[in-house]
């Protein structure tokens, strides 16, 4: 789930969402927030507002302890899924407030394949990518989702239409979360009209054969009684390429 922030909105309340889906169920559920997209000239604004959100924002030297407490040979560590941020901190050997909800691991400069904190992360630590322009935010997180959760699940804080409708459109995600918590929301809302699942699909862009939350009419074995209608005049090839 790579969350894009836009420019002119209020940050505190989309970082406070943010946290809030990160650490829900301690990060385990698949539609969670994975890491967020925010524009660089509002980096410390934005890095504050997650202080503010009972985040902890990570500095190098953290950032390689927690890397390397929470993957192995380059794939999640067991032992560490679905825990707190405190066990995630007591494993990297970092110390951290007790009420922290989510560890913040800014990137190192890249995205995808070469930065480790772009993969799917079940536990509540998130990543930090910054960007330029509205492009290239939507081109990390397009990267990531080729690293990692391809056509599942995105989220967007915007007030742009423009920008919501190319996100839309270029991201290869079944569902595009606008202004609100990914991680209890991608699963079906009273708000935004999404049949409310546990299971969701990817389309083929995740290898399923549905991109949409998965109900019971996908269980249903409908019979579909199709006779011909003598008033529909079949065109001839001529009419038809006509």
């Amino acid at each position: 789930m790579q969350v894009i922030l836009d420019r002119n909105i209020e940050y505190p309340l989309a970082i406070s969402k943010i946290i809030t889906g990160r650490s829900f169920d301690n990060g385990i559920i698949c539609s969670g927030e994975q890491s967020f997209i925010y524009p660089q000239e509002a980096h410390d604004e934005i890095m504050e507002a997650c202080r503010n959100n009972r985040g902890y924002v990570c500095n190098a030297e953290e950032r390689e302890k927690v890397l390397n407490a929470i993957f192995e040979d380059g794939h999640t560590a067991r032992d560490v899924v679905g825990q707190s941020a405190q066990y995630i901190a007591m494993k990297a050997g970092i110390k951290i407030p007790g009420d922290v909800k989510a560890i913040i691991v800014e990137s190192n400069g890249k995205f995808g394949l070469d930065d480790p904190i772009s993969k799917e992360k079940m536990c509540p630590v998130l990543g930090a990518f910054p960007y330029q322009y509205f492009d290239q935010a939507l081109e990390i997180a397009q990267t990531n989702l080729n690293c990692e959760g391809n056509g599942h699940t995105a989220g967007l804080h915007s007030n742009n239409q423009a920008n919501i409708i190319k996100a839309g459109t270029e991201l290869s995600v079944s569902r595009l979360i606008v202004g609100a918590i990914c991680a209890t929301t991608a699963g079906g809302s009273l708000q935004n009209g999404l049949p409310v699942t546990n299971t969701l699909g990817c389309g083929s862009w995740g290898n399923n054969s549905i991109s949409e939350n998965f109900t019971y009419k996908h269980l249903l074995n409908i019979t579909r009684v199709a006779p011909l209608s003598a008033r529909m005049q079949v065109p001839s090839d001529a009419e038809i390429w006509k």
